[in-house]
């Protein structure tokens, strides 16, 4: 989750300044979190092909990584759009992804 914050933060930065160095490390942060969310599915796939894991925790992975997805998908759409309401969506997709990275680690 420490990237996903990261790439939100740069997101904050970019709103205040607009300045188009925020967007390349906004870029440069999505980046890394899609790298890492490739790593999540990976783990996630494996971890369902073992033997019987805790399917509460691992739904609530699986929610995460798809809340982690739907901020990349929307910053692809603020990019191409340079649209607000992707933008608010980020960051609900965000928040829906801190639910879940909570309830996983409650197990």
């Amino acid at each position: 989750m420490g990237l996903a914050r990261k790439f939100i933060a740069q997101l904050d930065a970019l709103k205040a300044s607009g300045d188009p160095l925020d967007l390349e490390k906004a870029e440069a942060a999505a980046f890394e979190l899609d790298y890492s969310l490739d790593a999540l599915n990976g783990a996630i796939a494996k971890a369902r092909e073992g033997a019987r894991p805790k399917r509460r925790g691992l739904a609530a992975q699986a929610r995460m990584a798809a809340g982690l997805a739907g901020m990349l998908d929307q910053w692809y759409t603020y990019k191409a759009r340079r649209s607000g309401m992707a933008m608010s969506r980020i960051v609900s997709n965000y928040n829906s992804a801190i639910g879940a990275y909570n309830r996983a680690r409650r197990g």
